[in-house]
């Protein structure tokens, strides 16, 4: 690690090296916050403490608002490059304008099965009003589900109020 490591607090890139990267520096991977162009986004969590805050402290209400403006302005511009936010945890800009954001929170993944001849569309319609309660109840904003092209819901998703993205998973350790 070096002085301007060191300095900023941060680890070095994990085996990365002068001598692995052809000499070139390799910047400090550093997601919470410090680099002066990335900045933390409330969790749902912060929001709700600040919601219940609010009912006793007038300036904790003046930063709910702070934080719901700030987020809503990254829906606004990320709408207008024609993409969507998913539980937004880091915001990226440049120049006082947003270039990206990262989502690193707990999103809740749904992943629903049914029997292709023992149930039918009221039952995985009952099944999946059944989860989005739940999810909702949880305290959660919104839900991923992965669906097989093959499945009779992959169709039936986008009507239901679904966007489709591609969706990828890595195992980062054995689950088992």
């Amino acid at each position: 690690m070096n002085d301007l490591d060191t300095k900023r607090g941060a680890g070095k890139v994990s085996g990365a090296t002068p001598e692995t990267t052809g000499g070139t520096p390799v910047p400090p991977v550093d997601l919470l916050g410090r680099l002066p162009w990335l900045r933390r986004l409330p969790t749902v969590g912060d929001m709700k403490a600040l919601r219940m805050e609010a009912t006793w402290n007038p300036a904790a209400g003046e930063k709910l608002k702070e934080m719901i403006a700030r987020i809503e302005e990254l829906r606004r511009v990320a709408k207008e490059d024609g993409h969507d936010v998913v539980n937004p945890a880091f915001v990226a800009e440049r120049n006082g304008e947003i270039i990206g954001y990262c989502s690193m929170e707990p999103v809740l993944m749904a992943v629903c099965w049914m029997h292709t001849k023992r149930s039918g569309r009221r039952d995985s319609m009952a099944m999946l009003n059944q989860v989005e309660n739940e999810t909702s109840r949880m305290g959660y904003g919104q839900q991923v589900m992965p669906c097989a092209k093959d499945s009779p819901f992959y169709g039936a998703l986008e009507k239901l109020g679904y966007v489709k993205r591609e969706v990828f998973m890595k195992n980062l350790r054995s689950m088992w």
